[in-house]
């Protein structure tokens, strides 16, 4: 068929940006003893000092990242170009990096998990696998 839709490593990209920005938005929204219930890893981890970056929520920045980065993935799924391909590049990157940090921090240094962020961050290794198996080099 010539109408169906081939599926492609952006739209792998997509859902997994999806992913983050959703577990984001109710990790902004959510209070988290709601969330995770009292006395939790995730009630830890989100208390810990590491749970903000210059005074803000981690999460928000992860609200920012994961929009800006579904942009972009909807526009190269529209039309591609190079430049789009390399914020998308540059982003999963960036991200499974900080994705290593943050799980270092939650099993080494604050010794508690948050089911929450072990989602975004294993998202985040996942399009790093993809994008490491589908790199072309030209």
């Amino acid at each position: 068929k010539k109408d169906s839709i081939k599926l492609n490593k952006y739209h792998l990209f997509l859902i997994i940006s999806l992913i983050g920005l959703v577990v984001s938005l109710i990790l902004a929204s959510t209070p988290i003893q709601t969330l995770c219930g009292i006395e939790s890893g995730c009630e830890k981890v989100q208390d810990s000092k590491y749970s903000y970056f210059l005074g803000i929520k981690n999460s928000y920045y992860g609200i920012i990242g994961f929009s800006i980065l579904t942009l972009v993935l909807l526009s190269q799924l529209n039309k591609k170009n190079k430049l789009k391909e390399k914020i998308i590049s540059t982003g999963i990157i960036i991200g499974a990096l900080i994705a290593v940090y943050l799980i270092y921090l939650q099993a080494f240094v604050i010794k508690s998990y948050c089911k929450y962020c072990l989602i975004i961050d294993i998202s985040l290794l996942l399009g790093l696998l993809l994008l490491i198996l589908t790199w072309k080099t030209k």
